[in-house]
């Protein structure tokens, strides 16, 4: 097991992507990475095998693409939908759970704006790298942690979360309907939520629910072995309609959408959930 890890996080080829010339981040204060040499930051790149990167404040690299049309563009830090939530809903001082942290790059706009975060992934070459970013960028208070979505559940997490920050996963999971079940019990205030659904032509499979039957869209995974995927080999998608339905059983009465789009994958929504 630790050998199969270490060759995913191991970095084994140097990137075609370069190190220096690109925006540099928004964050409002100076990181570790900044003081940094050229040669100290290739060897931080090139010592774990990144699927993203962002930059630090004199706009160099910090991370890798996935390849050289996958992630080959810095990702924001903060990313602007972290922004546009810090507006709706002040971040300053609240406990925050986000899910799928990846490799740490919301799980740092987050804490930019004041937030006390707990990022979890079900990949531990996720979390390490994250742990690894997190510290480039001087936010060594975040926690981080590894649990199954598939397997276990958020309450083994303990409750009051303020906000949970949910993008790009539940459309990876194989039963989102316990997933957001399991959501509102730990969350007190609001859920960020960025997922796919189904378009109702699209959603042809039964499925069986603890809040009842629904027609969803079964799309096919790749597993553990493909960072993008979920951890089975298929995921299913809820429809607008019953995704709304869902928050609304599960006592998140007031629900904003900000975006609903169809993009190169399929639709997406965004929403702030809200239960007060």
């Amino acid at each position: 097991m630790l050998k199969r890890i270490l060759k995913k996080i191991v970095k084994k080829n140097k990137s075609s992507v370069p190190l220096k010339n690109f925006q540099p981040s928004k964050l409002n204060r100076k990181s570790l990475v900044d003081s940094w040499t050229d040669s100290e930051l290739i060897l931080f790149n090139n010592s774990l095998n990144w699927n993203a990167f962002t930059t630090d404040g004199l706009g160099r690299r910090v991370g890798d693409s996935h390849s050289d049309i996958k992630r080959n563009t810095p990702q924001e830090l903060p990313d602007s939908r972290i922004v546009a939530l810090n507006q709706v809903y002040p971040l300053e001082k609240k406990n925050v759970l986000e899910i799928g942290c990846f490799e740490g790059i919301h799980s740092i706009g987050l804490a930019s704006m004041g937030a006390k975060v707990l990022g979890i992934d079900s990949r531990i070459e996720n979390i390490i790298k994250a742990r690894m970013r997190s510290f480039a960028y001087s936010f060594d208070d975040i926690d981080f942690k590894v649990l199954n979505l598939e397997k276990e559940s958020l309450t083994s997490l303990g409750s009051g979360f303020h906000l949970v920050f949910n993008c790009g996963v539940l459309y990876h999971l194989i039963d989102p309907v316990t997933h957001l079940a399991d959501v509102s019990k730990v969350c007190s205030n609001i859920m960020f939520l960025d997922t796919h659904i189904a378009l109702e032509e699209e959603a042809t499979e039964q499925y069986n629910t603890v809040l009842g039957n629904f027609k969803v869209k079964k799309y096919n995974e790749f597993g553990y072995k493909d960072v993008f995927s979920g951890m089975e080999n298929y995921s299913y998608w809820l429809t607008e309609a019953d995704l709304l339905k869902v928050l609304n059983e599960l006592g998140f009465n007031f629900i904003e959408t900000v975006y609903n789009k169809r993009e190169r994958n399929g639709q997406r929504i965004r929403l702030y959930a809200h239960k007060r």
